[in-house]
């Protein structure tokens, strides 16, 4: 059996408020429709996944390029910078049963060499270097 380091990640979203308006909602009940700006920059690491096209899926693990950008406690990420703190291949799936079904997915994903066919181990945020990894999205914990 596999041991699993965790990665905890915030994700933010980021909203224009000097460009919104008010919409009718269900009920006579009035919300705000907001405009998303475009994500560039985080104090937290910054985990890019290029699935070439492919849907990430429960099981089998699809073959994807993952970088992950960190400058150090206290300087920002950019989404411009190089990916420092990993990069390369990985399979990944969404992990879980009944968490896949909520809005904020959890996955699961093993490093891999350049041929995407063997798992290596890598240490990641000076953790004990290991191949199974995961990107949990605590969505029940509010």
């Amino acid at each position: 059996m596999s041991r699993f380091n965790f990665i905890f990640l915030t994700f933010y979203i980021f909203v224009q408020f000097h460009n919104y308006s008010f919409a009718q909602g269900v009920n006579g009940t009035r919300g705000i429709l907001i405009k998303a700006a475009p994500f560039t920059e985080s104090d937290l690491p910054i985990v890019i996944i290029n699935t070439n096209g492919q849907t990430i899926l429960d099981n089998p693990k699809i073959n994807v390029h993952m970088g992950i950008i960190y400058n150090g406690p206290g300087i920002r990420n950019h989404i411009t910078d190089p990916e420092n703190e990993y990069t390369g291949n990985a399979g990944i799936e969404f992990r879980g049963s009944h968490s896949q079904t909520y809005p904020k997915k959890s996955y699961s994903f093993e490093t891999m060499d350049n041929s995407a066919s063997i798992k290596i181990d890598v240490s990641i945020f000076g953790m004990s270097p290991e191949h199974d990894w995961i990107l949990t999205a605590s969505y029940v914990d509010k």
